[in-house]
């Protein structure tokens, strides 16, 4: 839905409101979806990425944290 091609008659106003409305349903979708386990890099504490270590059976450079997956961008 394009909101820049409304009727002229539409005030700023009820313009506003209709965002906040689609805000507040975005929230209440955001909130329902579920959680997931993601792969995520495993940093140490400067921030700084952990290489894997390849005597051992376990990848360290990945841990799995439960959030919420995002949406991948696709370049055009």
């Amino acid at each position: 839905m394009q909101l820049k091609n409304l009727n002229p008659s539409f005030g700023k106003k009820q313009f506003q409101d209709l965002k906040s409305n689609m805000n507040w349903f975005k929230k209440v979708i955001a909130f329902i979806t579920p959680l997931s386990y993601v792969e995520v890099r495993t940093r140490n504490s400067k921030g700084r990425y952990i290489a894997d270590d390849p005597t051992t059976i376990q990848n360290e450079a990945y841990k799995k944290v439960l959030r919420k997956k995002t949406k991948s961008s696709k370049i055009k």
